[in-house]
């Protein structure tokens, strides 16, 4: 039998088959990725800071530089790179996100360095510059999240140590203004890197380290909030570390006494000074907690002044008597820490050389060749 065919039906059916297959067929276009079903964001916390003297906890805008690897390792992957946590005052918020998923990545590794700065690319090789004077900090071995556990607390250590100094006028004329602090020497380090799982810190270059002040000279000394210059760790039996200290804009300068700065802890030296120069009390640096940041009045005692008018080219400065005797040679030219009788030379008839010693109980001249004149009437 034969199909007849409705010829309507057929003429529809070839305009319908023209009209499909005159055009493409247009796709969506794609949107935002976003978080895939299952997924879990990772988010941080941070514990009390208890070695500080700057912060004691974060403050609300601190930012940190998180790094969040793959694996356990400083070397791994990053799950996600440059990512930057922010602390809104109760809670820190990572961005860009830290996501984890079930089925995909289900374990993150959490390191972190404070303050945040967007040069810190390698959680292994962190840029230490003390020009910089921040408290760098860090969290140590990894810290896992999961899936199940998202939640991680952070403990963050100091990678430095701070040298504080508390500076005492003595018979001081000036304003007492002090407005810079540079620390330098053959051992002193300016730049380094860190390697923030450890916090080990390897020093690269020596350099100045100028750190701004913005402090008044008191009698005693300063009770609080005590000067002071971030340091990566040195020993003064290896070498010499200069400090200048910049006071109503005249510098003066001296050397550290003997110390081994260890990381992470606080170094508070105690310095006189007066008209002519300005010098460490050996006997009174102290190793204390970053968390201190008070000082007790501090008294120096047993002052004496000789000044010695000179005849000719050189003269040689007395030798001053008593126990833990420390002081200044002030010439013309500059001042320098007293050791004890020496010939001063480099100067000329009618200079004035005039030795400051603390702890003193009386001095002597081996000789008064180049002395035209003596002045003790400050020698108490």
């Amino acid at each position: 039998m034969k199909k007849i065919l409705n010829p309507l039906f057929m003429m529809l059916l070839v305009v319908g088959m023209a009209s499909c297959g005159g055009k493409e067929k247009v796709e969506p276009e794609p949107g935002p990725v976003g978080p895939e079903a299952g997924d879990v964001e990772v988010t941080i916390s941070t514990a009390e800071i208890t070695t500080d003297a700057a912060k004691l906890e974060f403050s609300s805008s601190d930012k940190m530089n998180i790094f969040a690897k793959k694996m356990g390792r400083v070397d791994a992957p990053n799950i996600v790179d440059d990512v930057v946590a922010t602390l809104d005052g109760s809670k820190w918020t990572m961005s860009p996100a830290v996501r984890l998923n079930p089925e995909g990545q289900k374990t993150a590794f959490i390191y972190a360095v404070a303050p945040y700065d967007p040069d810190y690319k390698d959680i292994a090789n962190i840029p230490v510059d003390l020009n910089k004077q921040v408290d760098l900090m860090y969290s140590g071995s990894s810290v896992a999240a999961s899936v199940k556990q998202s939640a991680v607390k952070l403990n963050m250590k100091h990678a430095l140590s701070l040298l504080s100094f508390n500076i005492v006028p003595v018979n001081y004329s000036g304003a007492g203004k002090v407005t810079q602090i540079s620390i330098s020497g053959e051992i002193f380090y300016a730049k380094g890197t860190m390697d923030g799982s450890t916090g080990q810190v390897k020093p690269t270059s020596t350099g100045k380290v100028d750190a701004k002040v913005d402090a008044t000279l008191t009698n005693g000394g300063w009770k609080q909030n005590i000067p002071g210059v971030w340091s990566m760790p040195f020993n003064t039996k290896t070498g010499t570390v200069d400090i200048d200290v910049t006071v109503d804009g005249k510098v003066y300068s001296a050397i550290i006494p003997e110390a081994e700065v260890k990381q992470g802890w606080q170094y508070i030296f105690r310095l006189a000074i007066t008209d002519n120069g300005m010098e460490f009390d050996p006997t009174k640096t102290e190793t204390i907690s970053l968390n201190q940041t008070t000082d007790d009045a501090q008294e120096f005692e047993g002052y004496g002044k000789v000044a010695l008018t000179a005849n000719g080219s050189w003269l040689n400065s007395p030798e001053i008597a008593g126990d833990g005797v420390f002081g200044t040679v002030t010439t013309p030219s500059g001042s320098k820490s007293y050791t004890g009788h020496e010939k001063v030379e480099g100067i000329k008839s009618g200079d004035v050389v005039t030795v400051e010693a603390w702890n003193s109980d009386g001095f002597s001249l081996p000789t008064l060749d180049g002395i035209e004149t003596i002045d003790v009437s400050d020698f108490e």
